[in-house]
């Protein structure tokens, strides 16, 4: 048993191509042979997301296009990216903005902590109680016994 001839890469992906190609293209490049350095020379690679917004160079995110419609496609993408950009500069420095308006704020108005008073009670002695007054009442009115002496 043999083994089989080794194709290389180019020559594959140049025949994957070729079937993204018209039939009437595919036609004439089996007449006139064209090299798989001219299919492939006959599309770019469009990233479906492009890097600026993440996207990667793996194959889940490359479409391939013939060059004119990758051009147009790229054209697109392009304004599409930086108004992104603009709409990203404008919130980040909307944020910025108000940040600086709450540290100003917070420096031109602070409030000193307020210090801690006790709370002071009525304490006792302050309302007589019912037996000094009916004491004072037996006595003459008199509070205490210095207070008797005193007409």
């Amino acid at each position: 048993m043999s083994t089989r001839k080794y194709i290389p890469k180019d020559e594959k992906v140049a025949a994957a191509l070729s079937l993204l190609l018209t039939e009437e293209e595919r036609k004439q490049a089996r007449e006139v042979p064209w090299t798989s350095a001219y299919i492939l020379s006959l599309f770019e690679w469009h990233h479906v997301v492009p890097h600026a917004h993440g996207g990667s160079d793996t194959w889940e995110n490359l479409h391939p296009f013939r060059v004119a419609e990758h051009a147009a496609r790229t054209k697109v993408d392009v304004t599409e990216i930086a108004k992104s950009k603009r709409i990203a500069k404008k919130e980040l420095d909307h944020k910025i903005a108000m940040l600086e308006t709450i540290i100003e704020n917070d420096q031109n108005h602070h409030i000193a902590p307020k210090q801690k008073r006790k709370i002071s009670s009525r304490g006792f002695g302050h309302a007589q109680p019912r037996w000094k007054l009916q004491l004072a009442a037996t006595r003459g009115g008199h509070k205490n016994r210095r207070d008797r002496s005193k007409p």
